[in-house]
């Protein structure tokens, strides 16, 4: 009895230490993400959030691989799908939290909101790009301005 506890504590302390080490991998790859990019097109940011959260899930995914094939009878699962299915899910909510991909979905819902109001169209960059073609506002790398003092103050007097 005594052996099976100490395996019983090992597989504990080999599933502890692979998380911990998961973990500390997607916080060293958060803090070297650059706070001072300049922005050179719209939803840069955006954009490299998605990127971000896709390659975290796909390196965590690979990450803990070997955990499912060393911790497979640990969990007693029934079957093959249902510890695939577990492993999968981990690393798509911890890069979902720390990889990026909630602002994304912030993001889409917001404009699915906004453009379901009617209140922008739908590619609303076009919409912008379109508005500094006519010099209604002024593009500054990823970000817009208003140009005419007073067209800024009769939108932000408008009533919505």
């Amino acid at each position: 009895m005594p052996v099976s506890r100490f395996f019983y504590g090992l597989k504990s302390l080999i599933l502890g230490i692979m998380l911990c080490l998961n973990l500390h991998l997607i916080t060293l790859f958060y803090s070297l993400k650059s706070k001072s990019e300049t922005k050179l097109i719209s939803n840069q940011g955006i954009w490299l959030s998605f990127k971000n959260f896709f390659f975290i899930t796909i390196l965590l995914n690979i990450l803990f691989y070997p955990g499912q094939i060393l911790l497979k009878n640990y969990f007693q699962f029934n079957n093959n799908h249902e510890i695939l299915v577990f492993w999968l899910i981990i690393p798509f909510i911890i890069s979902l939290f720390f990889g990026g991909g909630l602002p994304c979905i912030q993001h889409f819902s917001l404009r699915l909101v906004l453009w379901y109001n009617r209140y922008i169209p739908w590619d609303y960059a076009k919409f912008l790009n379109r508005a500094a073609e006519r010099r209604f506002i002024q593009q500054i790398g990823g970000r817009y301005r208003f140009i005419h003092r007073l067209l800024l103050e009769h939108f932000a007097d408008m009533r919505v």
